[in-house]
């Protein structure tokens, strides 16, 4: 599974609208060969582009980020800041999809230890939040971390600047 993502801003010219900005993010499953993420994600480019009509945009409100990304009700926003910096640090750091030793990101300094062991204790509030977006498992006397395609996604999104950090 490989996330492809496209990020370009240009000039229209004359008329109402003379620039913009866009992000399009793939999340490729399957085998996906190596150095062929660009092309297979210009094919679906295109064929997206083919089938589009105007009815398959969704327009955001004046002024809301699209894509937006709305807190828990029930965690503390600095549980959330937590939960989105470790999520930010594994994108970082992963290596074409490999999983991070939660080790790495105390000796990094991205994170705390006590922050690190918080979010991974099971039954705790922001591991349960975090749950959707990592896979934690066993990796010797420390925790292996990789993204889950959720967990991809909501780096992309703290990348935009739509979900908080």
């Amino acid at each position: 599974m490989r996330l492809v993502e496209l990020r370009r801003e240009g000039r229209l010219g004359e008329g109402p609208v003379r620039s913009f900005q866009a992000r399009l993010s793939l999340l490729l499953e399957g085998e996906v060969p190596p150095g062929t993420e660009r092309e297979l994600a210009l094919e679906i480019l295109r064929r997206l582009a083919d089938g589009a009509s105007p009815g398959d945009f969704d327009v955001a409100p004046e002024g809301s980020p699209s894509g937006s990304w709305e807190k828990p009700v029930d965690l503390d926003l600095r549980v959330v800041k937590s939960a989105h910096r470790l999520v930010q640090e594994v994108a970082r750091r992963s290596d074409r999809g490999r999983a991070v030793l939660a080790s790495d990101l105390i000796l990094d300094g991205g994170l705390s230890a006590p922050t690190i062991g918080r979010l991974l204790r099971e039954g705790n509030p922001g591991a349960d939040y975090l749950a959707r977006f990592v896979h934690i498992s066993q990796h010797g006397r420390t925790k292996a971390i990789d993204l889950t395609p959720e967990g991809r996604v909501l780096a992309s999104r703290i990348r935009a600047g739509v979900a908080p950090v």
